[in-house]
């Protein structure tokens, strides 16, 4: 276990440490130590977005006699990653792995429950050893307040519907194709979904990441709503869904990028005009039920953009993002795009629960939430189904990742802490890891 004292410590070191060059100095000295391939796999293990153990919440240290190894710690959290999920017993045998040393207890619970701090971001750690954390690029949309300042309407815009569902990265290779959630995760059961996407005879020229949404139809032919479609789909990652649930799985596209410039950190060589177009071939030589091009119309001001905007509202759809067409795409929250949508939502940590009270009780009345930086706290009751009111299948949950909708954030009195303003449940994100900070709920 001197093996993992000595990463602990490094991290001290590098968190204690001021200037971003002189922590990168450290790192460095650090991987040429005996331990710094050890350190690494630390890294990886508890930084990687698509590694997921499933147990967020510890007790205090107690020491216990253990014996143990770090082969063993970490084979037992490939365990965990490969299940998708833990038991109370899960948890026991992994806390009785790492008690016998309260460094051990203190980095390895920090690494099981993804909130490892070792004083530098993840983007810095790979500069300096490439590939040590998996991270799955993402361009994120400017928030709606920032439309007058980002979007030319001197020039033609998309103006896209904002789908609903459960964003996709949809890999395609010469080996075929790959499923994947925002943060990394295989999306398991959608073999017919598959089979449909590599229709094209020519399908090389497509090879590359394609973005959209992924729904789910039901028996009406009509598409489910997100909070039962995502729980489908949240159990297609789990490699538990009812297959033919799984089978009815289609998908809207709005979005494609070659690999190389998907994994470079620079800008994409065509232009959102040209990628959607692109969208549009590939959708075509497709020709299937099961893959769409999201809806997009063009408009010339801001004016056009609102009548889209209330359209789509009207057929009950979520709202719209508006696109300069000359942008490019990037792993970074993009200028060249903004949403528009009647309601904010937000990713935050799920703390514990309240009791209800009259037809709620014994039962779960509540959720108590908190913000990634813990700056913002609250509880949600609204949008809880009767199956979400069990206190145990709540306390299970703590330290995952749920979706709210909230009409504004507020501030309250004489305190520096914030909450939301008519909070609503959605769901619980099984492919996200990581909740929103307060800044980006603010800017949402």
């Amino acid at each position: 276990m001197q093996r993992l004292h000595w990463v602990f410590d490094t991290f001290e070191i590098i968190k204690g440490t001021s200037g971003n060059l002189q922590k990168a100095a450290i790192f460095k000295q650090a991987l040429q130590h005996p331990n710094g391939d050890l350190m690494l796999m630390v890294i990886r293990y508890a930084l990687s977005s698509h590694l997921k153990f499933n147990i967020k919440a510890f007790p205090k240290y107690k020491q216990i006699k253990a014996q143990t190894s770090v082969k063993k710690i970490f084979k037992f959290l490939d365990y965990l990653d490969e299940k998708g999920s833990a038991t109370n017993e899960d948890k026991q045998k992994f806390i009785n792995l790492i008690s016998g040393d309260e460094k051990v207890y203190q980095l390895m619970t920090a690494v099981c429950s993804k909130k490892l701090r070792m004083g530098m971001a993840a983007k810095s750690v790979n500069k300096i050893a490439p590939g040590t954390i998996y991270l799955q690029p993402y361009m994120r949309c400017s928030p709606q307040k920032e439309v007058d300042k980002r979007i030319n309407f001197t020039q033609p815009v998309l103006s896209q519907e904002k789908a609903d569902g459960m964003f996709v990265n949809i890999h395609l290779s010469p080996d075929g194709v790959i499923l994947k959630s925002r943060d990394g995760k295989i999306i398991h059961q959608l073999k017919r979904l598959k089979k449909a996407l590599v229709r094209p005879t020519n399908l090389d020229k497509y090879y590359g990441v394609l973005h959209g949404e992924l729904l789910i139809v039901g028996a009406s032919k009509r598409v489910l709503p997100r909070k039962t479609g995502n729980g489908i789909l949240n159990q297609c990652i789990q490699q538990k869904a009812d297959q033919n649930q799984a089978d009815r799985a289609i998908v809207k596209l709005w979005d494609i990028v070659p690999d190389k410039e998907y994994w470079s950190g620079g800008y994409s060589t065509l232009n959102n005009y040209q990628r959607y177009e692109k969208i549009i071939q590939y959708v075509s030589e497709v020709n299937s039920a099961r893959v769409h091009a999201i809806q997009c119309k063009t408009v010339f001001s801001k004016q056009e953009a609102l009548e889209h905007y209330e359209q789509l509202r009207k057929q009950g759809k979520e709202g719209t993002v508006l696109k300069n067409t000359a942008g490019k795409w990037k792993d970074h929250t993009s200028p060249d795009c903004c949403k528009m949508k009647n309601v904010s939502d937000c990713d935050v940590e799920i703390t514990g629960f309240n009791y209800g009270t009259g037809k709620f009780k014994n039962k779960v009345g509540a959720i108590l939430y908190k913000s990634a930086c813990g700056r913002l706290t609250g509880k949600v009751g609204t949008g809880l189904a009767d199956d979400l009111r069990s206190p145990a299948f709540i306390k299970s949950q703590v330290g995952k990742i749920m979706t709210l909708n909230f009409e504004s954030v507020i501030k309250n009195k004489n305190k520096e802490e914030y909450s939301l303003f008519l909070p609503v449940f959605v769901e619980i994100r099984e492919d996200k890891s990581e909740a929103d900070t307060l800044e980006k709920i603010q800017s949402s």
